[in-house]
């Protein structure tokens, strides 16, 4: 994945590994393959310029809502139609190579092109879409997973 991602932003540069942090790589993608579409390595013009941000930190957080890093497109296209998305943001994520979208049966389902940069969009929708209300919903979610635990009762998800 790391290497996926040097490539993409730094080449055909030369890369100095020692001056690259996770944090600054993930900005930098985000930069150039959410916020934009600037690619080196595309044999073709990108085919929108849009800024997905939103619709990456939708996906990411109604993946962490369900609990599961991969869902039904079908199910994504919905929430990012009633947050007042494109439609299309999806295809337009894969084609950026954000997000893979494959069958599973009947179903086309989408997941990040790694967990950790679904954990990464999902961060990124609590700070900047939930803000406040969003981080004290996480902290009160945790809170009440560490007093279950700890208590020894079994913990069932709370939008289960």
């Amino acid at each position: 994945m790391t290497l996926r991602m040097l490539y993409s932003v730094y080449a055909p540069q030369d890369i100095n590994v020692f001056d690259i942090d996770v944090i600054s790589l993930y900005r930098e993608f985000w930069r150039r393959r959410v916020r934009a579409d600037i690619r080196t390595d595309a044999a073709s013009a990108p085919a929108s310029d849009r800024d997905l941000s939103g619709s990456a930190m939708h996906v990411g957080i109604a993946m962490l809502v369900e609990g599961l890093p991969e869902l039904p497109a079908q199910l994504l296209e919905r929430e990012l139609v009633s947050a007042g998305r494109g439609r299309d943001d999806v295809e337009v994520l894969e084609a950026r190579g954000v997000v893979r979208v494959f069958s599973s049966g009947t179903d086309k389902v989408v997941s990040f092109f790694h967990q950790t940069f679904f954990e990464h969009a999902a961060a990124l929708g609590i700070l900047r879409l939930g803000r406040e209300r969003g981080l004290r919903a996480l902290a009160d979610r945790w809170a009440n997973l560490t007093r279950t635990c700890s208590s020894g009762r079994r913990w069932s998800a709370p939008w289960s």
